[in-house]
């Protein structure tokens, strides 16, 4: 076998290494870009239940002060 034939051969394992790595960096990015959804998605609702919680707290300090009128 000569030189050339093992340069061809390197150079084959280096092109599908090559593309090996470059198919395992769409898949992550993939999977980056589903992760940033989910995380964007928790966001929304933690957001959502911090909102709904202040409400609930307003009602509840307007309830106190409706009950301590009716306690005097």
């Amino acid at each position: 076998m000569g030189a050339g034939a093992n340069l061809n051969r390197n150079s084959d394992n280096l092109i599908r290494i090559v593309q090996s790595l470059s198919a395992i960096a769409q898949e992550n990015a993939a999977s980056t870009e589903e992760a940033n959804a989910s995380v964007d998605s928790q966001n929304m609702l933690i957001e959502g239940f911090v909102n709904k919680t202040l409400e609930l707290k307003d009602v509840v300090s307007k309830l106190e002060e409706e009950t301590y009128r009716f306690e005097v």
